[in-house]
């Protein structure tokens, strides 16, 4: 059946049924969680946190693989990559890692900006989005080489851009590599409750939404890339068009083209009589 994981500040990792809501296990991570991941097959599930290393559980057998240590402090993000044999991890020490699960050793680290707020890997998986500081970073996942990194500053328009420079927290790349989303920063004092779409060539912002009444802590495209989602302080998930309208567009179209059609038609049996 259908499972999630999640993780908490209980210094546990979750595994429960999708469809009923039923915990399956529980498994002990010494420290508060902050990111898990399954493994493409979903037989194994990848946590991170304050424990300042990775751990891999086996969903099979419901007991530990390895602990992949390295880290100087905590880990906020980790995830497998699509090859399924390796692993990568960002956090608070501001360097992004990468990990051979077989040999169980970590094979590349890169320092960046800022502690590292978010990873996410692309719809087909070819892209990792990484968030640090007022950049986000862009990684080819079959190579693990970068692909580029653009400067977006965060400011909130609601204090009319008379403001310092903030970090971005999290960010998601459009299907079609078009665009991408981000949450801006958690400054209690600077709270920022705007989703800012950027465009993924120029690193310009082009649009910037308002509907959270509370810091975005997370984004993320749907696979058709027609919707995304951001989540926030204020307790609530909510769901965006990428192009507001776009559907009316597409159906005024078809019907201009099926019109066109007709007339043709019309046309040709005026000929042919």
């Amino acid at each position: 059946g259908l499972r999630a994981a999640t993780g908490s500040a209980d210094f546990s990792a979750k595994l429960w049924d999708a469809l009923s809501g039923d915990q399956l296990h529980e498994f002990n991570c010494s420290h508060i969680v902050k990111s898990v991941d399954f493994s493409q097959d979903s037989k194994q599930l990848l946590c991170g946190g304050k424990f300042k290393k990775l751990k891999l559980f086996d969903l099979t057998k419901l007991q530990p693989i390895m602990d992949l240590e390295g880290h100087s402090a905590g880990v906020k993000s980790a995830l497998f990559l699509p090859c399924g044999t390796k692993c990568v991890s960002g956090g608070e020490d501001k360097i992004l890692r990468v990990w051979d699960l077989k040999s169980k050793q970590q094979i590349k680290q890169v320092e960046v900006q800022k502690e590292i707020t978010s990873m996410q890997l692309s719809t087909d998986g070819a892209v990792l989005t990484l968030t640090s500081g007022t950049q986000v970073h862009f990684w080819d996942t079959a190579t693990m080489e970068m692909i580029k990194t653009l400067d977006c500053p965060i400011v909130n328009p609601t204090l009319g851009g008379n403001c310092k420079i903030k970090d971005i927290t999290s960010a998601s790349l459009s299907p079609d590599r078009k665009k991408f989303i981000a949450g801006g920063p958690a400054d209690q004092a600077w709270p920022d409750p705007w989703v800012h779409v950027f465009d993924y060539e120029t690193g310009e912002e082009i649009e910037c939404l308002k509907g959270h009444h509370g810091h975005v802590w997370d984004v993320a495209f749907a696979p058709d890339g027609e919707t995304y989602a951001s989540g926030a302080d204020d307790g609530t998930i909510r769901i965006w068009q990428t192009d507001p309208g776009g559907q009316e567009k597409a159906a005024a179209a078809k019907k201009e083209a099926a019109k066109a059609a007709a007339d043709a038609l019309s046309v040709e049996a005026l000929s042919v009589k």
